[in-house]
């Protein structure tokens, strides 16, 4: 079995100072300016360098769920006890 040798700092998209971007394809920092957050209104930037789609939201989506699941069982629970 052989090991990966070439290990990268990140998979998903990080920001930086000022709303900057970096791509997690080739580590290529770059600004989200008003032309690109209107033209992807998804939010699927392209980076200018590699030319390779991301979506720098994946990285909240699983705390996203976790905290609606968590939210709607406390809800449920509460009303449960407290409700008629």
């Amino acid at each position: 079995m052989s090991l990966r040798k070439d290990h990268q700092i990140s998979h998903h998209p990080k920001t930086t100072f000022a709303g900057q971007l970096v791509c997690p394809h080739c580590q290529t920092a770059f600004p989200l300016t008003w032309r690109r957050y209107w033209s992807a209104p998804w939010g699927n930037y392209r980076c200018p360098k590699c030319r390779q789609m991301f979506h720098p939201i994946t990285i909240f989506l699983p705390w996203v769920i976790i905290v609606i699941i968590v939210g709607m069982t406390l809800v449920g629970i509460v009303s449960a006890l407290f409700g008629a």
